[in-house]
């Protein structure tokens, strides 16, 4: 229940951002404070994030070897995830040939 609850809230949210975008503006005069980035401020934006995160490490160690780990962990399991559904699948679709040759035997004549 919680997990679909989530879903709807991320879903609205983007529908919401989506509308809010093509919109027309509101003659009341919102929306009037509001800032609009150019091309070069959101480049230069984006480079500070970067530069800045390039030397996030260096600030906070202990954050960055505990992030390695949870990525680390996070990695294993979708490689485990997606071994479960290769080997699914292959045992669903595969042809007579990958059963036999995951089995070890044949049944042609040589």
């Amino acid at each position: 229940m919680f997990r679909f609850l989530l879903k709807c809230s991320f879903f609205l949210m983007i529908v919401f951002v989506a509308l809010a975008y093509f919109a027309p503006a509101h003659e009341n005069g919102q929306g009037e404070n509001t800032a609009n980035a150019g091309a070069m401020d959101t480049v230069g934006a984006i480079r500070d994030t970067v530069t800045d995160m390039g030397s996030f490490c260096q600030r906070n160690r202990q954050t960055c070897e505990t992030g390695k780990s949870v990525i680390g962990s996070i990695g294993v399991k979708a490689r485990d995830g997606a071994r479960f559904a290769y080997e699914l699948l292959d045992s669903q679709f595969g042809g007579k040939e990958d059963k036999e040759r995951q089995t070890g035997t044949t049944t042609g004549t040589q």
